[in-house]
């Protein structure tokens, strides 16, 4: 609908809209959720902008989504992360190296 890449790829951009979309949250609401201005989050949508690091995490630990899909996923379906990832432990040990 209203895309014209046949080769079933997709953008960073197109993916963190799909995300919204599935949370059924227009960008206003979607955009305040992880701290940011909409005008930041329509920049990642329409591709103008790459979006930090930090929002792969917040994705992650607000929508399930795992963050290798978001970055270099081909679809525009949220996948989330059911691998043997331990996030819990990863982020204290992320709080442990930061300390």
């Amino acid at each position: 609908m209203g895309h014209d890449d046949v080769s079933g790829s997709s953008t960073i951009g197109e993916r963190i809209k799909a995300v919204r979309l599935r949370a059924n949250l227009g960008q206003e609401a979607f955009a305040k959720a992880l701290g940011y201005a909409k005008r930041t989050l329509v920049g990642w949508e329409l591709g103008e902008a790459e979006p930090p690091v930090a929002l792969m995490a917040k994705l992650r630990h607000t929508y399930d989504v795992d963050p290798e899909w978001v970055i270099l996923g081909e679809d525009t379906i949220p996948r989330s992360y059911y691998g043997p990832v331990d996030w819990d432990r990863l982020d204290r040990l992320r709080a442990d190296v930061d300390a």
